[in-house]
């Protein structure tokens, strides 16, 4: 795997939201966690942390936040 390809792999958002997912059910139990259980708690970060950054911001009485979501390094599940 090259530089680039690493580098793409490690920034990309939902990858950040699985490896925390990962993480914290393999610290939780132990041992290499359940594949379903941590798709599952990757897809509930991934959402949780877009439906966050979606939130109406002060003034926007749209509800919508104007413009594409970034996943910056403000994401709680990605250390970027």
């Amino acid at each position: 795997m090259s530089g680039d390809s690493l580098d793409d792999v490690l920034d990309d958002h939902f990858l950040g939201c699985a490896l925390a997912a990962f993480m914290e059910l393999a610290v939780a139990a132990g041992r290499m966690p359940d594949s379903e259980a941590t798709r599952r708690l990757a897809y509930r970060y991934y959402e949780e942390d877009l439906a966050e950054k979606n939130a109406a911001r002060p003034g926007d009485p749209a509800g919508a936040a104007a413009g594409p979501v970034d996943s910056g390094p403000e994401s709680r599940y990605h250390g970027g």
